[in-house]
């Protein structure tokens, strides 16, 4: 069995082309707080589904952002699992953002241990970035 020191947090990339929002969130936030409400103006996931169904701007904006067909709209477009690529807008904004700040070290933004598209990834406090966990083979 592995044990864990710290609560893996699954990070979300949430993307409202409509309201021209963006944001990331980890499970925790999708479910304490109110981040999809924020985005995207309705209270849960299936809303949003929804939203993608039958909202012809909302329909508009995502297709005018991924130039992409209206048949190919899906909902990973506007609220997906993040990828490290995402990771590296956001440290890249949160570093934007601290440029008045005398520091240039960033806090921890989720959980110690976070889980992207691509794995696993663990927070070095002395870099601050999340560095990918090595793969452990099983025997």
């Amino acid at each position: 069995m592995l044990i864990t020191r710290h609560p893996v947090e699954t990070i979300y990339y949430l993307e409202n082309p409509q309201r021209n929002i963006s944001t990331y969130a980890s499970t925790t936030q999708l479910t304490v707080e109110s981040v999809v409400k924020d985005v995207f103006g309705v209270a849960c996931v299936a809303d949003i589904k929804i939203m993608l169904q039958y909202n012809k701007e909302f329909r508009k904006s995502i297709s005018q952002l991924h130039n992409a067909m209206d048949d190919d709209l899906t909902l990973e477009m506007v609220f997906r699992v993040a990828s490290k690529e995402d990771l590296l807008r956001f440290k890249k904004s949160l570093l934007e953002s601290s440029l008045d700040d005398v520091e240039t070290s960033i806090d921890c933004p989720f959980s110690a241990t976070i889980q992207l598209q691509d794995g696993r990834y663990t927070w070095n406090e002395s870099t601050s970035v999340y560095e990918k966990q090595k793969e452990r083979l099983s025997s």
